[in-house]
């Protein structure tokens, strides 16, 4: 027989595994019979009469039993002999998993041996039923062919011990060590970027910074939560404010700062006139306006608005380069800021409910608030008129004042604005000249930038002049160059938002001609010229140096009016 089957059958009758000194004689007799296998006094007899009938059923059938047969012949106490014979065999034929009657069960037509036919007798064993085969399962304990006394290779230590290490180092690596599987790929699992897709840029702590922050942020401004983009930032003193944006979601992400309180909701929406509404638990609300420059918030009740000069919206630096003097008061419950403008120390600030008419406005002069109506849009203008009888225009970079008391009408360049469509724009300012060159490409700038405004604002209305130089002039006790011209001009702009700069052959009512003279005016418009002198004097001019002129291009005849201090009852 085959090793398999002297294994199978030695289980069988002996209800263990064999011992090496069995399976070693057992081999070396060819797995023959197992009559005198077992080692003599080492085991346990084979149950009485197994190892007869196993030679008896072998030698008349001619091969081993099933394990079905042995179980059968077992369960009938292994009968043999002429006195022993198998019980009646059921004329029902039993399927297989029945319990048997007979030491052989039998199916179908095959005969059954009959009651007092003896094991030992010439007739033969009925043929084994067919049995649907099973998958050999090697036992454990036997050891492998060739190998001798040594034990198998999954019994011993060393083999074990490798075996366990190589498990863990497995599983260590697929838990922790490669990025996307495991417990790694659960807690560094990428959130959904601006796209709305899972990024797929490396998995590194700056590369998922780069979806929540910009560079340009401050420390003090919080980030964007995971899976939100900046859309607007601002900071002030006290306080910043924050807009995000997630790809497939009509609400917005906003936190506002204001001292040790912060307010998060990302259930924000756009306002009427282009901003964003915030409503935070607790009753507290914000609105971020003019491209996140302006934060108007509401908490117990008190309303306060924050302009700033430092912003970012939407990959681009933004903020005023001016901020309003004194209190901004917040816009009336149902309207949203609308624009603003602020030149020195005046602004203009209105409110409205959607982006084509401002419903309120607040003019400060400097020193106090007038508050207005409605300022619709008047042919490209915003329009609207004080309590105070001041009549308010607004257009581009450019706010024109009438007072209808004192009859007047002033036109000021902005230094920073904010118009629904236009965004926030910032007057330009020159820079200290560092050469001879710099100085006049600086000056041809501010002349270029400065020429349009005069010539839409100022022809035929009086402004005061604070200088008028070339290069190379004497003018009391110094010789003028570029370098000092321009940076004559910066020392005016930082003290007057409205100043300009002009060529004066541009302009003949100022007469000036034989050299390339420069002429440098406050931009404030009068409606006469003693209004614009008594500018100067407030201002504390000489009237060497400040005096009204009148911008135009025709005969420079009563174009130009000095003053003397007796002019205003001194």
């Amino acid at each position: 027989m085959s090793q398999d089957e002297w294994l199978r059958q030695f289980t069988a009758v002996y209800g263990r595994q064999p011992s090496p000194e069995e399976f070693l004689r057992a081999r070396e007799g060819g797995f023959g019979s197992l009559d005198a296998d077992p080692a003599p006094g080492a085991h346990p007899a084979a149950p009485d009469g197994s190892a007869q009938w196993l030679a008896d059923f072998r030698e008349q059938s001619g091969r081993l039993p099933t394990t079905q047969e042995f179980a059968a012949a077992k369960a009938a106490g292994f009968p043999r002999g002429a006195g022993q014979s198998t019980p009646p065999t059921p004329t029902t034929p039993r399927s297989v998993g029945s319990a048997f009657n007979g030491a052989i069960p039998t199916t179908g037509a095959t005969p059954a041996p009959t009651a007092g036919t003896p094991m030992g007798a010439s007739s033969s064993f009925p043929p084994a039923p067919p049995i649907p085969p099973a998958p050999a399962i090697p036992p454990l304990a036997a050891p492998p062919s060739g190998n001798g006394d040594k034990p198998p290779l999954y019994r011993r230590w060393w083999a074990i011990v490798a075996y366990v290490v190589v498990l863990a180092l497995i599983a260590a690596a697929v838990c922790f060590g490669i990025p996307g599987t495991g417990i790694h790929g659960l807690v560094n699992k990428p959130e959904a970027g601006a796209s709305g897709s899972a990024s797929g840029a490396a998995g590194s702590a700056a590369g998922s910074d780069a979806s929540v922050r910009v560079a340009s942020m401050p420390a003090s401004v919080p980030s964007c939560p995971r899976g939100w983009t900046p859309t607007t930032w601002a900071s002030w003193n006290g306080g910043n404010s924050l807009v995000c944006k997630a790809a497939g979601k009509s609400t917005f992400h906003v936190n506002v700062t204001a001292g040790s309180q912060s307010y998060s909701t990302d259930g924000a929406t756009t306002s009427p006139t282009g901003g964003y509404v915030a409503n935070f638990d607790g009753g507290a609300s914000a609105i971020v306006a003019f491209a996140g420059s302006l934060t108007q918030l509401t908490a117990s009740g008190v309303s306060t608005v924050n302009v700033t000069s430092q912003a970012w919206d939407n990959g681009s630096s933004s903020g005023f380069t001016a901020v309003p003097s004194g209190h901004v008061s917040a816009c009336p419950g149902g309207s949203y800021p609308f624009s603003m403008s602020v030149w020195g120390n005046q602004w203009l600030f209105t409110c409205g409910t959607d982006q084509s008419n401002g419903t309120s406005f607040v003019y400060n002069n400097g020193s106090t608030s007038n508050a207005g109506g409605g300022m619709p849009n008047m042919s490209g203008k915003f329009c609207g008129t004080t309590m105070d009888t001041y009549s308010i225009c607004q257009s581009g970079q450019v706010v024109t004042v009438s007072s209808i008391a004192h009859a007047t009408t002033t036109t000021y360049p902005t230094q920073s604005s904010y118009l629904p469509g236009t965004g926030v724009t910032n007057a330009y300012g020159p820079q200290q000249a560092s050469s001879d060159t710099d100085a006049r490409a600086t000056m041809d700038a501010e002349i270029k930038q400065d020429t349009p405004f005069a010539e839409a604002y100022l022809v035929g209305q009086w402004t005061p002049q604070l200088s008028a130089k070339w290069d190379g002039v004497s003018w009391q006790g110094k010789t003028w160059n570029n370098q000092d011209i321009a940076n004559q001009f910066r020392d005016f702009k930082q003290k007057y938002s409205t100043a300009m700069m002009l060529r004066s052959a541009d302009w003949s009512t100022l007469g000036l001609s034989g050299h390339d003279w420069v002429t440098m005016v406050a931009g404030i418009s009068f409606t006469n010229a003693a209004d614009a002198n008594r500018w100067c004097y407030a201002q504390g001019f000489d009237s060497d140096n400040c005096f009204a002129v009148q911008l135009g291009h025709g005969a420079p005849d009563q174009t130009m009016q000095k003053w003397t201090p007796g002019h205003f009852g001194d």
